[in-house]
């Protein structure tokens, strides 16, 4: 959009980082979504359990102190958490209402 090749996008929040100041001006937000999480890292069905266990806690470890700075380095997020399948309740309504889920 900003390069004018669409007149309108969809985009996180995050993108609008990416812009220049002139850039920034030229965007109007007209809507925002409510919040959605973010960075999700999703298993396939069927992956064992313990290789979960131990990627989910390898990730996890990233929160401790002595490891906040490969946190920051992959690309400044706070901190990891256990996801939770409710927290992703209004992206699965979006979903059904744009006919992208039954």
């Amino acid at each position: 959009m900003a390069e004018g090749l669409v007149d309108a996008a969809g985009a996180s929040q995050y993108a609008d980082l990416l812009l220049t100041p002139q850039q920034q001006a030229q965007v109007t937000w007209i809507a925002e979504s409510p919040p959605i999480p973010s960075h999700v890292v999703i298993a396939r069905p069927g992956l064992d359990a313990e290789v979960q266990d131990r990627f989910t806690n390898a990730m996890l470890q990233l929160n401790e102190p002595e490891n906040r700075d490969k946190l920051r380095y992959l690309y400044g997020p706070d901190g990891y958490v256990r996801a939770d399948s409710a927290a992703y309740g209004g992206v699965r309504d979006m979903a059904r209402r744009y006919g992208l889920l039954e």
